[in-house]
Formats: structure tokens, C-alpha cells, sequence
């Protein structure tokens, strides 16, 4: 009987090892289809309105002052793009073509006119706009949305993923909401309503009419300046709530916090609720203007506090 070396037979054993490994990675290779570069372009009306759906990667649109779109990004061979035109209406949707298959996700870049009205919907993908006025909706449920916009009427909606908003006309109307992401807005003007269940929002820097920020759980804070006249209404059941106006304040004040603490460094200081139980209650007014604040917690705490130097 023929005695192997220990070398040889360490040689064995890793070849062994090896070849299956490398067996494998062979196949992992051919199983992962190659990426299909996109290149598309045509004329499509200033006005029109354009409908992106996407599943899983990214997608971002930027608006340009030609009478076109341009469609640029790479997508996995296996999906089918597909674009439709009906009049004004343009629609570019990426399908599976097998829905066992491993989602590589389409990352989309999309150049389309300025006035554009715009809506994207995506299951994971990442949303980004930017250098829009018309109408906006966007709409993810664990994709991040991202939006960058002079527009007039402004929906983005999330379930898992953040947003952040940046910008809007004067008299907008904007509706932020998600359901365990964080809400960041600021520039903004006109009516705002924006809400989550576990995150948080913070609006800053703006200049609206109106605004409600509600949440369940997470957080609630505004900085910036009050306009005469409006209406500012936050709350939350559980979260903290922060509220830092520009100087001088014109506005009667409603805060009150069931359970929670109220400090306050614009007016008088906050009194109990009750004799015999948790809470506080805070009423007064601040200067002209006609503005009304109102701020109502269950268990959180509440701060009012002067604006933050350069807010």
C-alpha cells in the first residue's frame, strides 16, 4: 500500500474544498442576468403628466425646460421596461418578468419638462425629484423619498422610509405621511399636514398659513416663522413636542399636556392641570399678529422656546 505524504494530502483536501466552492460561484454567475443600459428619448408636451412605476432600486426625476423626456439607467435584462404615450399622459413602468427571480432593482434617472405633473410609485425603490413646479405625488412603502420642488400641491407617502421635503410655491398645499419613518421638511409656505405613527417631524425655516403635525409616538418639532394670521395646530399621544417661533410671537397660545410637563421661555409659566393629578395647562397671548397656536400631548413633554438663531 502506497503511503501519501501529509502534503499530498492536505492538496486533496483542499481541492476538495475548492472545486465545489468554485462549482458554485460558476453557477451564481450564470444565475445573475447582466444589467440592460437605457438610453430613451422624445418630445413630450410641457404640461403633460407622467406616471413612474418602479419596484426596487432607484428613481429620480429632474426637471429641464425642453419639450421632452430623456430616460437613462440601467435595469436587470430579465424585467421588461415598458413606455406608453396617451396624449399628454406618459407612463413608464418596469414589470418582473418572473416573480421568483432575485430582485436586482432598475435604477431610473428621467429628465422630464419643468411643469410636469408628476407621480411615482415604488415598493423599495429610493425616490429623488428635484427642479419641479407641477403637481408632485410620490409614494413608496420602504423606499426614502426625497424632494427637491417649487410646486403648488405637493403628496409624498412612505410607510418605512423617510422623507424629506425641501421647498414649494407660496401658497402651497402639502400632505407628508409615513408610518415608522422621519419627516423633515423646511422652506415650505402655504398648508401643511404631516403625520407619522413611530417617527418623527420636524419642519423648519417655512413661512405657512397652516400647519398640522400630528404623531402617535414619535417626536414633534417646529422652527420658523409664524405668518399673522395662522393656524398651527401639534400633536402627539406619547411623543415630545417642541415648538420655537421667530421672535416676537403674534399669537394666542393653547398647549396643554395631560400627563406630561410644559416649559416655557415665550410667556407666562404653565399651571396643573388639576389639583390631583399629572399635567399642565397653558393659555396666553403674545403680542398682535392673530395668530392661534395650539399644542395638546397625552404623556409627552412640551417646550416652548425662541427661535433658533438663523432659523
Amino acid at each position: 500500500m502506497t503511503v501519501k505524504s501529509p502534503s499530498s494530502l492536505i492538496s486533496q483536501v483542499l481541492c476538495g474544498l475548492l472545486l465545489p466552492a468554485a462549482l458554485l460561484a460558476s453557477i451564481g454567475r450564470a444565475g445573475a442576468a447582466p444589467l440592460r443600459t437605457l438610453n430613451l428619448s422624445r418630445p413630450l408636451a410641457l404640461h403633460a403628466r407622467v406616471l413612474i412605476v418602479n419596484i426596487a432600486g432607484q428613481v429620480t426625476v429632474t426637471g429641464w425646460r425642453h419639450p421632452a423626456f430623456r430616460l437613462t439607467g440601467t435595469m436587470d435584462s430579465r424585467d421588461r421596461l415598458r413606455v406608453r404615450e396617451r396624449g399628454h399622459l406618459l407612463i413608464i413602468r418596469i414589470m418582473r418578468r418572473k416573480l421568483g427571480a432575485r430582485i436586482r432593482g432598475a435604477h431610473l434617472f428621467v429628465d422630464i419638462p419643468v411643469a410636469s405633473r408628476l407621480a411615482v410609485r415604488t415598493v423599495s425603490a429610493r425616490v429623488m425629484a428635484r427642479n419641479l413646479a407641477g403637481p408632485i405625488r410620490l409614494k413608496t412603502v420602504s423606499g426614502s423619498i426625497q424632494l427637491e420642488s417649487s410646486s403648488h400641491r405637493i403628496v409624498a407617502k412612505s410607510v418605512s422610509g423617510n422623507i424629506a421635503l425641501d421647498g414649494s410655491a407660496r401658497f402651497a398645499r402639502i400632505l407628508a405621511h409615513t408610518v415608522s419613518g422621519g419627516i423633515t421638511i423646511e422652506h415650505v409656505a402655504g398648508r401643511l399636514r404631516a403625520g407619522s405613527v413611530s417617527g418623527s417631524v420636524w419642519v423648519g425655516s417655512t413661512a405657512l398659513r397652516q400647519a398640522r403635525l400630528r404623531t402617535v409616538s414619535g417626536p414633534v418639532q417646529f422652527v420658523g416663522r409664524m405668518v399673522p394670521g395662522g393656524r398651527y395646530g401639534l400633536g402627539s399621544v406619547s411623543g415630545n413636542i417642541g415648538f420655537a417661533p421667530a421672535p416676537r410671537p403674534g399669537a394666542v397660545f393653547q398647549v396643554v399636556s395631560l400627563s406630561g410637563d410644559i416649559s416655557d421661555a415665550i410667556g407666562p409659566p404653565a399651571h396643573p392641570r388639576s389639583r390631583f393629578g399629572p399635567g399642565e395647562v397653558l393659555h396666553f397671548v403674545s403680542g398682535p399678529g392673530g395668530a392661534r397656536v395650539r399644542i395638546r400631548t397625552l404623556s409627552g413633554n412640551i417646550g416652548l422656546e425662541k427661535a433658533i438663531r438663523g432659523h
